[in-house]
């Protein structure tokens, strides 16, 4: 069928959902970070899959290399792009905010699924084995058809159930959607105040972001190593 799954995986449940897509729509596989170093991303494929897991603000649901990917695939307004987006408690506005950076570079998502797969940030009692293995056959029993619409290049937003909060979670993702979204600006003002370029986009000053966690997430463990040996 021509089609180039591109992915993004942190602990597996993207891989593992690209893997099965992959599969049924006899689709190429690559990690997003075996070409995110390329000065620009091409493909002769017609169609191209992005898949990743949702990462809340200040990335608006969209991981950075997912950002970066986007910014640099070449006739993106010539492909068929679909986006499936794995969350462990909510996708929240993840394909809407993909769907914006992809418009920006005049393509088109045509095609949007959000899954719910185990919460890597969750503890033992609400991230508990039978409620993975709920979530995965949850999975399963969808795979079929999104690759389905996948397959017929159709046009669709899909969301699988969410396994985690049940029938409460459109209630809640109304609830707190606006709240997540809250923190961009404060971010970006936090961000403006430890940096020299004042003038950085918001997508520019994520880098600082993430540098000064790292300096951070460092420091803390040294602390703890210190504390340790006294």
């Amino acid at each position: 069928m021509n089609i180039d799954i591109y992915y993004f995986s942190g602990t597996g449940n993207s891989l593992a959902v690209a893997r099965d897509i992959a599969l049924r729509t006899d689709g190429k596989l690559i990690p997003i970070s075996s070409v995110i170093d390329e000065e620009i991303i091409k493909t002769d494929s017609k169609a191209i899959g992005i898949v990743f897991p949702t990462y809340y603000e200040p990335y608006g649901g969209v991981p950075l290399i997912v950002r970066r990917f986007v910014d640099k695939f070449e006739n993106i307004n010539k492909k068929y792009i679909f986006a499936i987006c794995t969350y462990g408690s909510g996708s929240f506005k993840a394909l809407k905010c993909l769907e914006k950076i992809i418009n920006s570079r005049d393509g088109k998502l045509a095609a949007g699924f959000t899954v719910n797969m185990p919460n890597n940030m969750a503890g033992s009692s609400i991230n508990n084995p039978v409620r993975q293995e709920k979530m995965l056959g949850v999975w399963k029993e969808n795979s079929d058809f999104i690759s389905d619409q996948i397959n017929s290049r159709a046009e669709i937003r899909f969301n699988t159930p969410n396994v985690l909060v049940g029938k409460l979670y459109w209630l809640i993702r109304i609830l707190i959607s606006p709240l997540i979204f809250l923190f961009k600006p404060l971010t970006l003002r936090h961000l403006k105040r430890f940096s020299d370029s004042k003038n950085d986009s918001y997508s520019e000053m994520l880098h600082i972001w993430i540098k000064a966690f790292i300096i951070m997430v460092i420091v803390k463990f040294v602390v703890i190593a210190l504390k340790s040996v006294q």
